[in-house]
């Protein structure tokens, strides 16, 4: 008896799944925001992390150059965001400041400092040579996607518009941007379109304000061009597929499918290459129309003359 009572829990406990929830957002003391959550059958700390990493491409740079949140909660409990202010000089009469933000289940200052403590644990500690103080900020509202197997391919109008890449920092006037934020679409291909829009798409990290940081958008390609490289980029949620085009050959293809609204900067990506022969036709098009023109210019002219 006390074997099928033991079965049973075990079978119980293994079919539980649990929320890996994800907040994460690019820059020194950047303010997290969700990005996406998903059921997990064996959540731990460094597969939700792994999971947060590949689901978005602000999920991928560290602490202090930016913020992973990865939470493991059973499902249909709330999750609140924390704000942890910390000191470790070496005493405790030390004035804590401002770190970065933690995750909890409850609401509650000692909760929070808990939080931060484990969220922190070269910067956040709690005895004669430190202090941590956590503050519950409110609830992250969080939106499931539920993990399967099945591939399906979403065909997106990404390849309308042109693409740019944004690299920002936010460490004042004069800071160099060399973090990589993600990519944008904008109507013109030039920096200041593609700036501007980096800045209306990630404004907690690229700031439109210049003493706060400083914003560099990039534009990487047209959406004309005598080359056109089909993308394929796949995650956890499946597949997803686009098209871009360049002046430039095949070669760049690779680099542009990465910079692709899609891809990301996921590892999972294909592409392939095809010439737009459109574009190439349309220069000896015209060399023929101009050529035909001045042959009958000069006929009549000719009989004009006799």
């Amino acid at each position: 008896m006390y074997l099928l009572i033991t079965l049973l829990l075990v079978t119980f406990v293994s079919c539980q799944q649990d929320i890996c929830s994800c907040s994460c957002c690019v820059g020194q003391f950047c303010d997290p925001v969700f990005i996406g959550s998903s059921d997990i059958q064996t959540c731990t700390k460094e597969s939700c992390s792994s999971y947060c990493r590949s689901l978005n491409s602000q999920c991928q740079i560290d602490y202090p150059n930016g913020q992973i949140l990865a939470t493991c909660s059973p499902i249909n409990t709330p999750l609140y965001k924390c704000q942890c202010n910390c000191c470790n000089t070496g005493s405790a009469l030390c004035a804590p400041a401002f770190i970065g933000y933690s995750t909890t289940f409850i609401c509650q200052i000692s909760s929070c400092s808990l939080s931060c403590l484990d969220q922190y644990p070269d910067r956040c500690i709690s005895n004669e040579r430190g202090q941590t103080n956590g503050t519950c900020i409110g609830e992250i509202i969080t939106s499931t996607i539920p993990t399967t197997t099945t591939t399906t391919t979403i065909a997106t109008a990404s390849w309308i518009g042109n693409t740019c890449s944004c690299m920002c920092c936010q460490s004042g006037p004069s800071c160099s941007p060399n973090v990589y934020v993600g990519p944008v679409l904008a109507a013109q291909c030039s920096s200041a379109a593609c700036t501007q829009e980096c800045q209306n798409k990630y404004p907690s990290s690229c700031p439109s304000i210049s003493y706060l940081g400083q914003t560099n958008g990039t534009c990487t390609n047209q959406n004309n061009g005598n080359t056109r490289c089909k993308c394929q980029c796949c995650d956890l949620t499946g597949c997803q597929s686009s098209e871009t085009s360049t002046n430039e050959d095949c070669t760049t293809c690779h680099s542009l499918c990465r910079q692709s609204l899609v891809c990301g900067n996921t590892n999972n990506v294909t592409e392939s290459c095809v010439n737009n022969t459109t574009k190439k036709i349309m220069p000896h098009s015209i060399l023929l129309t101009v050529f035909i023109s001045i042959i009958v210019v000069a006929f009549f002219f000719c009989c004009s003359i006799k």
